[in-house]
């Protein structure tokens, strides 16, 4: 009979505890590489953008950007040391009025180191680029010894906006809100878009490493356009990493709507309207005008709340018409982009995509004339531009619906609240139908 007693638990060897070790080393390596893998798989889906399918292999259209897309993974890892001490350091509550003013030079600094660039390319002797030069790099000193308080201050005034809106989740102790509100002030990537040549719409975007030379930018749209497609670099005002990434060179209620519209993503990520942004291309439309508007609504609470508001521009002196003419109409840069969306649409849509890529080069020619710098006018310009629905470059009904949304549920918090458990677009329009809104594109011109 068998006795418990009688029964001893074998003694392996160092052969048997080689093997254990050996496989648990591998079960580790194999999980690691699943998260790397799953990290790059990520990174490739917010970095690169397919309209159609998201490829394993890199196509004809790839090639164009190998060597200079962004690195995501990369930056992550070199911001994640400064995010966490940002957080430790960062008190809560308004910043004092040394930040503020702190705030204000910082800003004031980016435009005058505009201007002292602007001299540069201007400079029409050594001496003069030498001059230039001095003064960019003593303003880049200053701007550079205040950058870490204006970013901590800048966060606080986002954090408390945030907290009165109602957005968000409260942290502990109510410090803060939660996803915390984290960024850099940093020269952001540019963006290679794609569209087909016969229409208005997305096919694809590459996010390309920051500070692109306009000849590597124009090397990569004439390889593009030599496949067939339409194609332009555009700069970006931010973009949606963590920490998001903040222009350096934008004013300061830009950046402070930009710092609203990128939290806002990084909210919606953890809810099925962010979740969903690349399902479709209405959905990502969606997303970033609900983002657009939010971050608006912030800066306009901040401005009016807690900082003073910005100095007007001094209008120019009036001058007498020497005839009896009437006088031209002031330029609308929002009615004539508008005017020019329409009217290449009109074209593509008749089949004339050569009329409509001269009719657009034309017109960029009148914008750069009244003084707006537009490096390229074409399909693929009015693709990406049209994602933000609330901008002239669009002719989708969701900027003006999402308008009305907002001042019908008559706070930020309870438009945000209406939208973030949405996952499709006809998700997205039980709410608008809900609130008794019918879309409607924009009012032509």
């Amino acid at each position: 009979m068998f006795s418990p007693r009688s029964f001893a638990f074998p003694h392996p060897g160092w052969k048997f505890w080689l093997a254990v070790a050996a496989c648990l080393w591998l079960a580790e390596a194999a999980g690691a590489a699943v998260a790397v893998q799953a990290a790059v798989t990520g990174a490739q889906r917010l970095t690169r953008y397919y309209a159609d399918h998201t490829p394993t292999q890199d196509d004809a259209l790839d090639q164009v950007t190998r060597g200079f897309r962004f690195n995501l993974i990369g930056w992550e890892a070199r911001e994640a040391g400064r995010w966490a001490l940002d957080a430790l350091a960062t008190p809560s509550g308004v910043p004092a009025a040394a930040d503020l003013a702190a705030v204000n030079r910082f800003f004031e600094l980016g435009a005058a180191l505009q201007r002292a660039e602007f001299r540069l390319t201007a400079a029409d002797s050594d001496a003069a680029r030498a001059q230039a030069t001095a003064g960019i790099q003593t303003l880049h000193r200053e701007r550079d010894a205040i950058e870490t308080t204006v970013r901590r201050a800048v966060t606080r005034l986002v954090t408390v906006q945030m907290q009165q809106s109602g957005l968000g989740y409260r942290a502990p102790g109510n410090t803060g809100v939660l996803p915390p509100v984290a960024f850099t002030v940093v020269r952001p990537p540019s963006v290679l878009v794609i569209a087909p040549r016969d229409q208005i719409t997305l096919a694809r975007t590459t996010i390309l490493q920051p500070g692109l030379d306009d000849a590597a930018a124009q090397r990569m749209e004439a390889d593009a356009e030599a496949l067939g497609w339409s194609a332009i670099v555009e700069p970006t005002g931010g973009f949606s990493t963590y920490p998001t990434i903040i222009s350096d060179s934008a004013p300061l209620d830009y950046t402070l709507q930009t710092v609203g519209h990128e939290w806002t993503h990084t909210y919606l990520f953890f809810h099925p309207l962010g979740f969903n942004y690349f399902t479709s291309s209405e959905m990502r439309t969606v997303n970033e005008t609900v983002a657009n508007l939010v971050g608006r609504e912030v800066a306009r609470g901040i401005r009016s709340s807690t900082l003073p508001p910005p100095a007007p521009s001094t209008p120019p002196p009036a001058v007498t018409p020497p005839t009896a003419e009437p006088a031209e109409a002031p330029f609308d840069f929002n009615r004539e982009m508008r005017t020019t969306r329409l009217e290449a649409e009109r074209l593509l849509q008749e089949g004339r995509v050569a009329d409509a890529e001269s009719y657009m080069e034309d017109r960029r020619k009148v914008f750069v004339a009244r003084g707006y710098t537009i490096r390229k006018l074409n399909q693929a310009y009015f693709a990406f531009h049209g994602l933000y629905a609330d901008t002239p470059g669009s002719v989708s009904p969701i900027g003006p619906a999402l308008e009305q949304l907002l001042q019908k549920t008559g706070s930020v918090q309870a438009f945000v609240q209406s939208l973030q458990d949405v996952a499709s677009y006809a998700g997205y329009q039980q709410v608008l139908a809900r609130y008794g809104i019918a879309e409607t594109p924009p009012r032509e011109p």
